[in-house]
């Protein structure tokens, strides 16, 4: 989890629309179906499928900036 809270304010410190708060908290609550009061608490609530998936795309996007 550390990993990705540091990430997170990485990509929320470039003031990307798509990596707000309330914006992961929808994408994540629409892609796995699960809900949480922060992206963390949400995050800690998906499968080791849908992790690993969640995973990819904060790295990918960590790459492209």
């Amino acid at each position: 989890m550390d990993w990705l809270e540091k990430s997170l304010k990485s990509l929320q410190a470039k003031k990307l629309s798509a990596w707000s708060e309330g914006s992961l908290l929808s994408y994540i609550k629409t892609t796995y179906k699960v809900e949480g009061k922060t992206v963390l608490e949400a995050a800690a609530k998906l499968d080791k499928g849908a992790a690993t998936h969640f995973r990819k795309r904060v790295e990918e996007t960590l790459q492209m900036i």
